[in-house]
């Protein structure tokens, strides 16, 4: 498993902090994965201004893996549509090529919709301006709508203590079988993991969770682990995983993150699980 670099607040604020990163941080952070061997960077076309920013910054040199999501169905059915599309992300990321293209909505692969996005990233493909072709899910019954009519090169997926859904499913195992890389996301789950404290009135819309949300927040006071190092513990004990993306507030977030990934895996407990999608998925926050 290793690290790679998430840039959901590179170009807007993000997470439960509202956090968002400054140019000359990012030009920062660049040196920091250079010399910790972090060749991987995660954005995606509604992370604001994030893609133009990495463009402006050397992360453009690392492996790119974008996000793109179809709006227009009617547009979707021109042949020169994704390319157009292409084009202006190459342009906003000032590279020639990237690394990866992953749908943000498995619905835009299914259909005769589907079958058209699914060939064109294809040329793509064999013109060497992509790389590899997946797609993003937040749950992985997405997963069972489009397996039978198309295998991605990528998945990326949520993982944490609380959402252990693409564990529990089994799909780790199923994807590897198949070759499949496996990218994992929200860790930390935006911050809640981390910072959730009940005293504080910025977190009141979790008051229905407090009592698990104390819980995870003790268990790892007794045991002597931060929070930080005991969500990224959790899904380190998964080896089939082969890229965490984890998203920071300063560099000096990153640098104790990197830190961690060199520490002693400490064992997390599965006893954590939550199912409720009000939780666990962010989209559903106020």
């Amino acid at each position: 498993m290793k690290l790679a670099i998430g840039t959901a607040n590179f170009g807007k604020k993000y997470s439960i902090l509202k956090k968002k990163l400054t140019l000359k941080e990012i030009k920062l952070i660049r040196k920091i994965a250079k010399r910790s061997k972090i060749s991987l960077v995660d954005t995606a076309e509604n992370y604001g201004s994030s893609q133009k920013i990495l463009g402006l910054s050397k992360l453009n040199k690392m492996k790119i893996v974008t996000k793109i999501k179809f709006n227009n169905k009617k547009n979707m059915l021109k042949d020169n549509f994704i390319d157009k599309k292409i084009n202006l992300i190459l342009k906003q990321l000032r590279t020639k090529s990237i690394y990866a293209i992953l749908f943000h909505d498995y619905k835009d692969i299914l259909g005769k919709i589907g079958s058209q996005n699914i060939k064109s990233l294809n040329k793509l493909k064999k013109k060497k301006i992509v790389k590899k072709i997946g797609l993003s899910i937040y749950d992985p019954k997405e997963l069972n709508k489009i397996w039978r009519i198309w295998k991605p090169d990528i998945v990326q997926a949520p993982l944490n203590v609380f959402d252990q859904r693409i564990y529990k499913t089994q799909w780790l195992n199923k994807l590897k079988k198949n070759n499949v890389e496996i990218h994992v996301r929200s860790c930390f789950l935006q911050g809640i993991l981390t910072n959730y404290n009940c005293n504080n009135k910025d977190y009141n819309q979790f008051k229905n969770w407090k009592i698990l949300l104390n819980n995870w927040s003790d268990w790892c006071n007794i045991n002597g682990v931060t929070r930080v190092k005991a969500c990224i513990d959790f899904v380190r004990k998964f080896k089939k995983i082969d890229y965490l993306i984890v998203g920071f507030n300063d560099k000096e977030q990153l640098l104790s993150i990197i830190d961690i990934f060199q520490q002693k895996i400490k064992y997390i407990p599965n006893s954590f699980l939550c199912n409720d999608k009000r939780l666990i998925e962010p989209i559903n926050w106020k």
